[in-house]
């Protein structure tokens, strides 16, 4: 198993998810994610936002232009971030608010509504061209029963 590293604001949420989510070989930290450079300082292969405050959306701190140039700097080369947002009605505003700002950082920014779920995942530093190869190579390093290349289809440049 890789290093991996998670921030998480709510100490109690941190414990019980250490107690019952299987994370071993997990690094977790108890702090503001918005610190996460000097918190988990390195470089990273993959940073993935998904946080949600009392209104159950992304609070507008993790929206922006500089969030996103701060996670640019704290990625490997090659490296990818992933952004998990709720979509639907006003949703949908707050969604394309994060991608414009991502865009500063992520030029080639990527998003796929999810069927059925309600969330659009936006994705940054990875290259279309290589995308389905890459998810389809670490689906068979994970044991994935199915194959990714069937579901990026709908991705698209945001």
């Amino acid at each position: 198993c890789e290093a991996s590293t998670a921030v998480e604001l709510d100490g109690a949420a941190a414990a019980l998810a250490a107690s019952y989510l299987g994370l071993e070989g997990v690094d977790v930290i108890v702090g503001d994610a918005l610190d996460h450079a000097s918190l988990a300082p390195g470089s990273y292969d993959v940073v993935a936002l998904d946080v949600y405050g009392d209104d159950d959306r992304v609070p507008a701190p993790f929206r922006t232009a500089a969030f996103a140039e701060s996670v640019a700097d704290a990625l490997a080369p090659g490296g990818v971030f992933v952004a998990n947002y709720h979509v639907g009605g006003a949703e949908d505003a707050i969604a394309d608010e994060a991608a414009r700002n991502y865009a500063s950082a992520f030029p080639g920014l990527l998003g796929v509504d999810v069927r059925y779920q309600g969330n659009r995942i936006l994705v940054g530093g990875a290259a279309p061209g290589d995308m389905a190869e890459r998810a389809a190579a670490a689906a068979e390093r994970l044991g994935w029963r199915f194959d990714p290349r069937s579901r990026l289809g709908r991705v698209k440049r945001m």
